[in-house]
């Protein structure tokens, strides 16, 4: 069994080296709720879709921009 999609999440933050402030900020969202949706206290799987498309473009930029 895998990692659930919080974890996966908190854990491509850190190693990308961006906060959840930061993440917060990018999507709209404030930094309370995306807290609390990585840490299981609300229910957030809409969310937790437009966190991992944004880490998924952060990602090919970074990609785009070493080459």
């Amino acid at each position: 069994m895998g990692l659930d999609r919080r974890t996966r999440v908190k854990a491509r933050l850190l190693q990308m080296g961006y906060t959840q402030a930061e993440l917060a900020d990018a999507i709209g969202y404030s930094r309370s709720r995306i807290a609390a949706v990585l840490n299981g206290a609300r229910d957030g799987r809409n969310l937790l879709s437009v966190m991992e498309k944004t880490l998924n473009q952060w990602e090919d930029e970074t990609k785009c921009r070493k080459k």
